[in-house]
Order: structure tokens, then C-alpha cells, then sequence
């Protein structure tokens, strides 16, 4: 009987664990974000995101190389040149690469096409 009952811990513990790593809930995968399941797609958040965000402001493609995801949701590509590090928006604007700014938006705040800083906060 006490067989049984250790068999179905280790039973409920790997499953806990399987489903804890599947939705980077237990283990931190190293990623800055996660993906969500909705529907037949996924959402890719940012661990720290900003509160009262619908789920489609966020991005149904994970970032890729020198990419990272905004807690507003946005794609932001960095650039470096030989003095700078550029952070560029996905909907960039064909502008100079010096238009935008060399520091990562913060919470309340998103990078227009044509390189500005604004604030989202009300």
C-alpha cells in the first residue's frame, strides 16, 4: 500500500514539474519572455510587462537575435555602431539610425517609428 502511494507522489511530482517547465512556471528558462497560448497561435510577454495591457498588444513572433520585447509590448531591435547602442523599434521609420534612442524604453513608455521616446502612462 505505501508502494502505491509513492509511485502516485512521483507520479503527481513529475507531472508537476513537466507542466512547470512547459509553461516557465517552476524553472527559469533564461528567456526574457514567455510565450502564452491563445487559440491556434501563442503571445510572446516580456517578464516584466506593464499592467492593463490587452493580450493582443503583445507579439505573436518570439524576438530574434538583438531583439527583445518592450513591457509595452513592442519589438525592439538593438543596433550598435562603433559608439552607440541604438534601440530601434519593429515598425521603424526610414529615418537616420541616429533618430532613435541608445536607452531601452522603461515601463509606461514606447519608441515611435521615427525614433521618439513617449510616455503611455495617463
Amino acid at each position: 500500500m505505501k508502494l502505491k502511494h509513492y509511485l502516485f507522489g512521483i507520479l503527481g511530482l513529475f507531472l508537476l514539474i513537466a507542466l512547470g517547465k512547459t509553461q516557465g512556471i517552476l524553472f527559469d528558462d533564461g528567456l526574457a519572455y514567455v510565450a502564452i497560448n491563445h487559440g491556434n497561435h501563442k503571445h510572446y510577454f516580456p517578464k516584466v510587462k506593464d499592467e492593463g495591457l490587452g493580450i493582443d498588444a503583445f507579439p505573436t513572433r518570439p524576438p530574434g537575435q538583438n531583439e527583445f520585447i518592450s513591457p509595452q509590448g513592442q519589438i525592439i531591435k538593438t543596433i550598435k555602431d562603433e559608439r552607440n547602442t541604438y534601440y530601434v523599434p519593429e515598425n521603424k521609420a526610414d529615418v537616420p539610425l541616429s533618430n532613435f534612442p541608445t536607452r531601452a524604453p522603461v515601463s509606461g513608455e514606447q519608441i515611435t517609428p521615427n525614433g521618439e521616446i513617449i510616455s503611455t502612462q495617463k
